[in-house]
């Protein structure tokens, strides 16, 4: 007596995926997300002076005074990358 008929279709061939593309896509939503959480802190700074306190860029301090914020935040950016790459690369072998 066969079984109930199964709610999915049988695919012969299952959709081939390349974890390549895959883990670079992930990468590049993770890059994304992080610069945009990133990008703000300076507007923060910016709006606590608005209501009268006396504030630096919040955790960037007197380096980004002098270098600037801009490769500040591609530092992080590059930074944060090698990082996620690391554990891709750690992860897969």
């Amino acid at each position: 007596m066969p079984g109930p008929p199964s709610p999915m279709p049988s695919l012969s061939h299952p959709p081939s995926r390349d974890p390549r593309k895959i883990t670079l896509a992930l990468a590049a939503c993770m890059a994304l997300q992080m610069t945009s959480l990133v990008m703000i802190l300076p507007l923060f700074a910016r709006r606590l002076r608005d209501f009268g306190a006396e504030v630096d860029a919040l955790g960037q301090g007197g380096w980004s005074d002098r270098v600037g914020r801009k490769p500040i935040l591609i530092l992080g950016l590059v930074l944060f990358t090698a990082q996620f790459g690391g554990l891709v690369v750690l992860l897969t072998t």
